[in-house]
């Protein structure tokens, strides 16, 4: 067999490993949004962890019962070129290309009092320009007051985040609470990246719903990569994109 047949076959095999991922993730998340925070139990939040792999977070050292307990369920997909061949600098910016990702993911449910209070779930996506670009939505059933400031009497806000995981990255993070209406339920999920073939290689492709209403949030843009067709779109909602700076 020659090498480029070889190679045809290699990323054949890819594209159904990452297939396989992507539908796994998306029932997982289909399964975490179906959670109330507030009505939910902790029964509820067992079955969901369990059926998709999960169980209780091992950094959780509070211990499990139905008076407290954090559910976890974490999804990964690395693709099966970089474990045999190794050559990840080199993978990392052709991987992209061919739409396969470098991701991880998943969700924490947590429950007090046989209730659940907070659900979170994200993705970390390995760019192709090799830093880390990050989504997390966080529904709270009460909010915790080192956010208190920051929501005032908001039902959903989006706030940058700078990711400190080796390698560094910046991310988006929505937040709900249990006074969101459906429509800011639904931006905030917006996991496209995660869920399609391809994911997301830029900053500006990471959540372009949540994003755009950081930018009307704020009025700037945290990052701006100047060659990137997708920001586009945001520029004119920043008040002076010109001066932000670059990752």
């Amino acid at each position: 067999m020659g090498v480029a047949a070889v190679a045809v076959l290699a990323i054949s095999i890819e594209e159904v490993y990452a297939h396989i991922c992507r539908r796994r993730a998306e029932r997982v998340l289909h399964d975490v949004r179906q959670l109330q925070v507030g009505k939910s139990t902790f029964e509820d939040a067992r079955a969901v962890a369990l059926r998709n792999g999960g169980g209780v977070s091992p950094y959780d050292h509070r211990g499990c019962s139905t008076a407290h307990c954090t559910f976890e369920v974490v999804l990964k997909h690395y693709p099966i070129l970089l474990e045999v061949w190794g050559q990840e600098s080199l993978l990392l910016h052709v991987l992209p290309r061919l739409g396969l990702q470098v991701w991880e993911g998943g969700g924490d449910v947590r429950v007090d009092a046989g209730i659940v209070t907070c659900v979170t779930y994200g993705v970390l996506v390995r760019g192709s320009g090799g830093w880390l670009l990050g989504h997390e939505a966080e529904e709270f059933k009460a909010v915790p007051k080192y956010l208190q400031d920051r929501t005032g009497q908001r039902s959903y806000f989006v706030r940058w985040a700078n990711i400190t995981t080796p390698g560094g990255g910046e991310g988006i993070i929505s937040t709900v609470t249990l006074q969101a209406n459906p429509k800011e339920r639904n931006v905030a999920a917006d996991f496209d990246c995660l869920t399609r073939l391809g994911g997301c290689t830029s900053l500006c492709q990471i959540a372009p719903a949540a994003f755009a209403d950081y930018v009307k949030q704020t009025g700037r843009m945290p990052w701006l990569e100047e060659h990137d067709p997708n920001c586009g779109k945001f520029k004119p909602l920043a008040a002076s994109p010109d001066d932000t700076k670059h990752p």
